[in-house]
């Protein structure tokens, strides 16, 4: 603890000294051995380097001393000055005060100051330079800077040394431009905020300190914890918080809250709390010195893997030709932000809004990245899901060691889907053909050696079993007879010890010849198999098996005992991984057969309400277990069950029989890619139908690819005689001959799909002559142009019916490119809700946002962003703003309305009247806005100037660094006030929109939307100074807060603000004042 105090506040000192806080200091840093540092001591013409020794950091600041060495010949009266202040230094004073005296012996020495001698212990140096609340202020600015970002900022704790404090940043998930396939893939509410937690454990550490935590192995979990979750409120509580950081496991279920709006984990928050709190520092100090996020980010990971210790020496050949920042297409600007490109503020980088970026990086993008290892995983293949790498490791920990998802789960609420993603996984492992990288290799499976099945083993003598089996004696065999009625094998030469355990599971087969008919684990030539579970080998040679071997005709006889059958037994001991491809396929298509069907697992499920499938132990084997878990956890796409049978309303009609499924495929911003297609080519060529509809049929062997790859062409099928890229037709029936699958491929046997034919229904950009080919079919080529909406498959026994009603709302299809279903009738399709969320980015309806931050900023929250502690300067003027500097000639008039009355005439001059005397009774600066009385010309409207906001609030900031005094302000009074409200917009200067990163109840047009300036909201009685006051508060004290347009400033026409403001009252449910367009055209 008191070595980080040491290190904090010589960073602090630090940055103070380069930007020039500091009288006389410049140019303080460590050194590289610990509890030393230098510093000049000079102004530029004049400067000595000097060397400070701590003599214990550990004591930091109690019980050390200070010694000071010059590097260098001093003049003699600067000497004897330094030998004035008493080396050693005080015990127990700070590094402030030592870097105080020396600033005050400078000044003194250059005759600016008359007053400097000796330190005297009792100096108060909040009067100095070096404020003794300059650490709070570091605080209060980096929130303030992450505020200003676009986050939502809350503490709990007071950064005491002795307790935990905790920083809170989030943002609502609505706001990062996913879409809403992504967001149920994820399992994610677009209402929820996405939270990154900090645990300060020993004080608030800026990060400046960062590269010294490094430099110095300050261990990173005793200064900063992460903790990143979701919830429904931008603050949960401290008790939610603690909980968090108090779970065993970073992304896990127990000792985590649940409620709404306490911190919940979600999909990949064990993953990214990993990555957080192993390697966020390293990566933020690399990422400062230049390399991009991606390079710093693989960097670590290299450094981790080979010694777990981190270098931030810069490699200069990763750095060559490599952009500083790194774009992110398709995401929003909040996403694509990144502070260390900023300009470097005054107190230096704020590291939470650094790591908030980062988090957002990561989420938006997490499919670009292992969940295991962190690495950007390599090629163009897409996901909506999160996945591995192929490395086995990764793989390994990813399903073996529980990183993954949770199938159980999937089986509980998605049968059917799990059903199919088993059935395409099948019926590709039966087909013949490789199964590529569509395997699951790096798993550690332990299998029946393929060659036990295919081996010829007739005539070989009983008295050479047990034996080696296989080309070069891969595995070994041995011999028993099954007696049915006990569920017992007799191993036969058996006298060594028993090579079985109970609970292990084994293959048998018979001879090549054999005499009973096994019922599953299919057929290879004319030999039979079966994997079976031992219960108990207490009693060896003798083994009870779990289950009755199957053994056909032979079931008549079981119950007398006089049947025996022999069987060849082999172990589970051939790593799936030493398996060459066409071998792998065949395994997984027998431990496919193992598999129990979805029902029974659902079932299983349901009775043991707290288990999981590895529980099962004695019904499926762990190889078994072990590709299930990872057929259904490395689908990449997102797959829903359409239920016909209740007529669910995202049904398709013109499909009856098919079972219908909703599917998603790509990378989460595809649909965001998708939708600029259509905007850029689809709404030119076709504006009332920029996209058709359009089905593409494959053998039912593809799609495990097709689901895990998405839709592309990098296959040949069925020839390319029209060109290369994704074939579709808009007849059903053309697509159908495509999706006949070879009969000799047996379907799953425990399915209860039994697919026999698979089809999907694409929605694709409408501009056909951009096609490769449109006739006979459609070949597009472009896949950002064509996205798998539904995914219907024909099965042999469950037959849905068609919906007995149309969808409640229809996609409007193009009536000269209409798809056609099965039995020949135009399809039905429902309106489609993939989009991303118009709230994201519509630049017509920009106000829409306004509801999603409505819950209230924690007042200590607010008073530590609003009002930081500022320094005492007399001598500064208590505002910048001139009254009367306003050019009136430049701004709109109105004249008065025609049917005014003199009731509200009066009452208006009234409330002008008020305005004055309050205007000429309050300071300005506690004022905050002006009205010039002289320029009053016409009492139906009223300009205003707002001016002398909080300076540390982010307006404030944007009008300093604009060179703004004032916010122009327009009220324009109805003819019948006070019955109803003024129209209250701003003139200039030009205010950046909700979804640029503005607010402060500030529309796009510049209206301002408050519900009391509604006829909902508003009452006669209210005090005009009063609204003027809201109007000024909600500016800088909205969730979020108003921000100025920094690139254009072209002033607002009333028609913006007119608009702006009837999509407000929209939005809000607001009422409209009865009149108000003559009220806003001064009709």
């Amino acid at each position: 603890m008191a070595r980080l105090m040491y290190l904090s506040e010589l960073c602090r000192l630090s940055g103070l000294a380069q930007v020039g806080k500091i009288p006389g200091i410049s140019c303080v840093s460590a050194s590289d051995e610990d509890g030393e540092f230098t510093f000049i001591l000079g102004d530029g013409q004049d400067w000595h380097f000097f060397t400070v020794v701590v003599s214990d950091v550990m004591v930091y600041p109690h019980s050390h001393v200070f010694t000071v060495f010059s590097q260098g010949h001093l003049p003699d009266d600067l000497s004897q000055a330094v030998d004035g202040l008493g080396f050693p230094y005080n015990m127990g004073a700070t590094l402030t005060q030592l870097l105080g005296d020396m600033s005050r012996l400078y000044r003194h020495m250059a005759g600016q100051d008359t007053s400097a001698t000796h330190h005297d212990p009792g100096d108060d140096l909040a009067a100095e330079d070096m404020d003794a609340d300059t650490m709070e202020e570091t605080i209060c600015s980096d929130l303030r800077l992450a505020k200003r970002a676009g986050f939502r900022v809350g503490v709990h704790g007071k950064f005491a040394l002795d307790e935990p404090s905790y920083v809170l940043l989030s943002i609502r998930i609505s706001k990062l431009g996913i879409s809403s396939a992504a967001m149920a893939a994820w399992e994610m509410d677009r209402k929820d905020y996405l939270l990154l937690a900090i645990q300060y454990s020993e004080g608030y550490v800026p990060m400046s300190a960062l590269n010294d935590m490094s430099r110095h192995q300050v261990p990173k979990g005793e200064t900063m914890l992460f903790r990143v979750g979701v919830s429904r409120s931008y603050k949960p509580s401290l008790k939610h918080i603690i909980n968090a950081f108090s779970s065993s496991r970073y992304g896990g279920t127990s000792g985590a809250p649940t409620e709404k709006h306490g911190f919940r984990w979600f999909f990949i928050a064990n993953t990214l709390n990993n990555l957080l709190n192993e390697r966020l520092v390293p990566i933020v100090n690399l990422r400062a010195t230049g390399f991009t996020w991606v390079q710093a980010g693989e960097k670590c990971a290299n450094q981790f893997e080979n010694s777990g210790n981190f270098s931030n020496e810069v490699d200069s050949t990763a750095l060559a030709s490599t952009p500083t920042g790194s774009v992110l297409p398709g995401v929003p600007p909040v996403v694509q932000a990144d502070h260390i490109l900023d300009d470097h503020p005054a107190w230096g980088y704020s590291f939470p809004l650094v790591a908030m970026q980062f988090v957002l990086r990561r989420f938006v993008r997490c499919t670009d990245f292992c969940v295991v290892c962190h690495r950007k995983i390599p090629g163009d293949l897409e996901a909506i899901k999160p996945d591995v790498c192929d490395k086995p490791l990764c793989l390994y920990q990813y399903m073996a060691l529980g990183l993954g998802p949770s199938i159980e789960n999937d089986i509980r609420s998605q049968p059917y889907v799990v059903d199919l993603l088993i059935s395409f996984a099948y019926a590709r492992a039966c087909s013949g053909n490789p199964m590529d990288h569509a395997c699951p290799s790096g798993m550690g499976l332990e299998v029946p050696n393929p060659e036990f099945y295919t081996m010829n083993i007739e005539n070989v003598p009983l008295t050479t079993y047990p034996r080696p089996s296989g080309i070069n004696g891969a595995f070994r065999t041995w011999f028993a007879w099954y007696t049915p009625h006990l569920k017992t094998l007799n191993f036969v030469n058996c006298n060594t010890p028993c090579p079985f355990r109970n609970g292990e599971w084994i293959s048998v087969r018979t001879g090549n010849k054999p005499d009973a008919s096994l019922c599953f684990s299919g057929v290879v030539s004319n030999v039979v198999g079966a994997n079976i579970c031992i219960q108990d080998v207490s009693k060896w040679p003798n083994a009870i098996v779990v289950t009755p071997i199957p053994i056909g005709p032979f079931g008549n006889n079981v119950a007398t005992g006089t049947i025996q059958i022999c069987f060849h037994v082999a172990k589970f001991d051939t790593l799936f991984d030493h398996l060459v491809p066409y071998m792998k396929a065949w395994s997984m298509q027998k431990m496919l057969c193992d598999l129990p069907s979805v029902t029974e697992m659902q079932q299983f499920l349901q009775n043991n309400h707290w288990s999981n499938l590895s529980e099962w132990t004695n019904r499926i084997s762990s190889a078994a277990l072990g590709m299930l878990r990872w057929i259904i956890a490395s689908n990449r796409a997102f797959i829903v069950h359409v239920d016909t049978f209740r007529n669910d309303p995202s049904s398709v009609w013109g499909m009856p029989g098919w079972v219908q499924f909703r599917v998603a495929m790509g990378a989460p911003d595809k649909e965001a890619r998708f939708k600029k297609a259509v905007d850029q080519f689809g709404r030119i060529a076709s504006p009332r139908y920029p996209t058709i509809f359009a089905f593409h049929g494959s053998p039912i062997t593809n799609w495990h690819r097709i689901i895990r790859e998405g839709l592309n062409y990098d296959s040949i099928a069925h020839g390319r005689s029209y060109g290369h890229g994704v074939y579709c037709a808009l007849q059903a029936a053309v697509s159908l001959p495509y999706a006949r699958d070879d009969p000799k491929n047996p379907m799953w046997p425990n399915s209860m799909l039994k697919m026999t034919a698979a089809i999907s229904l694409n929605e694709i950009v409408n501009a056909p002559n951009q096609f490769v080919s449109r006739a006979p079919h459609f070949v597009v080529d472009k896949a950002d142009w064509i996205q798998a909406r539904y995914l219907f498959v024909r099965c042999a026994t469950l037959f849905p019916p068609e919906r007995s009603t149309s969808p409640p709302i229809v996609q409007e299809l193009d009536p000269v490119m209409r798809p056609v279903g099965v039995n020949g009738e135009i399809l039905i399709i429902p309106k489609l809700n993939l989009m991303p969320q118009r709230q994201e980015g519509d630049s017509q309806n920009p106000i829409e946002l306004s509801s999603d931050d409505s819950d209230e900023t924690d007042l200590d929250d607010r008073e530590l962003l609003a009002s930081p502690k500022q320094k005492k300067k007399p001598a500064m003027p208590l505002t910048d703003f001139i009254p009367g500097t306003l050019d009136y000639s430049e701004l709109p008039q109105m004249a008065a309305p025609s049917n005014s009355t003199s009731s509200a005439t009066n009452r208006l001059r009234k409330e002008f009247q008020r305005i004055i005397e309050a205007q000429e009774k309050t300071p300005l600066h506690e004022l905050g806005w002006y009205t010039d009385p002289n320029q009053m010309s016409n009492m139906y409207q009223w300009i205003f100037e707002l001016h002398s906001f909080d300076p540390a609030s982010l307006l404030a900031m944007d009008m300093k660094g604009m060179d703004i005094k004032s916010i122009v302000l327009e009220m324009r009074f109805p003819a019948n006030f006070p019955l109803q409200p003024p129209f209250v917009r701003v003139l200039k200067p030009r205010f950046l929109a909700l979804q640029e990163g503005g607010g402060g109840h500030v529309t796009a047009g510049g209206s301002v939307c408050l519900e009391m300036l509604t006829n909902t909201g508003w009452s006669p009685t209210v005090a005009l100074e009063n609204i003027l006051q809201q109007i000024r508060l909600a500016m800088t004290s909205g969730e979020p807060p108003a921000r100025l347009n920094t690139r254009h400033q072209t002033e607002y026409s009333v028609h913006e603000a007119y608009n702006a403001y009837l999509r407000a009252c929209r939005m809000h449910g607001w009422t409209v004042p009865e009149g108000f367009q003559k009220t806003a055209f001064g009709i």
